[in-house]
């Protein structure tokens, strides 16, 4: 389940058609590799339009427990955003990872980049 902020269609910097094609695309290379996407969330709107579909709003995540049986409490967010935390947190999402140049302080796990996340979980899931 992807949930992403898409203020680009709003602003007008891309079309619908555009964000459609980029999520069909990624979620058939991501299918190559085993992974499974069961849907994708977005919230188009601008910021300054306060929806509440907008991370860290919770809108997306009431949606998609609308239509999936989701366990929260096993679920984890990944997100290079403030926001995305945000989002775990308001959800009531306990796991989350940053990734990013920065800590944040919050998250239950930070890390640099996707590969370093990835070297980590792998080296230690017998712990988590």
């Amino acid at each position: 389940m992807i949930v992403t902020n898409q203020s680009g269609i709003g602003r007008g910097y891309y079309s619908q058609k555009d964000f459609d094609t980029l999520s069909f695309w990624m979620v058939d290379e991501l299918k190559e590799r085993e992974i499974d996407i069961e849907a994708i969330y977005y919230c188009p709107h601008t910021p300054n339009q306060n929806c509440n579909c907008r991370k860290p709003s919770i809108g997306m995540i009431e949606q998609a427990l609308q239509q999936y049986p989701i366990s929260l409490e096993k679920s984890w967010m990944i997100g290079d955003k403030n926001s995305d935390i945000e989002l775990a947190h308001n959800a009531g999402i306990d796991n989350s990872i940053f990734i990013g140049s920065s800590k944040h302080s919050t998250a239950s796990f930070s890390f640099k980049s996707v590969l370093e996340c990835h070297r980590y979980f792998q080296e230690n899931q017998d712990r988590i």
